[in-house]
């Protein structure tokens, strides 16, 4: 069994791996729950993957694949074709300042986790293992607000 692949990040000219899932707060909302994917041995149990880009302190989500349930692939557009543009314009998510590298993660907030340095535990779980360390971007409504990193004590390190 393989480990699924983790969505990727751009930020600061690095990619890094992510840890945490920024569109499944999406999809959870009730105009996206008709969405299925179909599941991918190295997409997971969520059937997709996804690409992310900070852009000007903003999250972008500019990458996207899947397979519906019906076999046909899903793209970025697919998961935002159920809300009209009028929604889009309200939140904010049309505005000039938010145009960027893809589609701009307005509903996103609280922490993304990127793991950093080597893996300390083997875990077929998926990206949510224990690292060296942890960098930690906490967004409101797709605004970067603060980062840290977080370094996993010697005690952890040494079992």
């Amino acid at each position: 069994m393989t480990l699924p692949i983790p969505d990727l990040l751009l930020h600061e000219g690095r990619w890094l791996s992510l840890a945490c899932d920024p569109l499944g707060s999406w999809l959870d909302r009730r105009h996206n729950r008709h969405l299925r994917f179909r599941r991918n041995p190295a997409h997971g149990p969520r059937g997709y993957r996804a690409q992310w880009e900070i852009h000007r302190g903003r999250l972008f989500l500019t990458g996207f694949r899947a397979r519906l349930a019906n076999g046909r692939f899903a793209g970025i557009g697919t998961i935002f074709d159920a809300y009209p543009a009028q929604f889009y314009d309200e939140c904010g998510a049309n505005d000039a300042a938010n145009q960027g590298p893809g589609r701009f993660a307005f509903w996103c907030s609280g922490p993304l986790v990127c793991p950093l340095g080597a893996r300390l535990e083997y875990d077929r779980s998926g990206p949510a293992q224990l690292h060296q360390g942890r960098l930690l971007l906490d967004f409101q409504r797709g605004l970067l607000v603060g980062q840290r990193v977080e370094q996993v004590s010697a005690s952890l390190q040494a079992a």
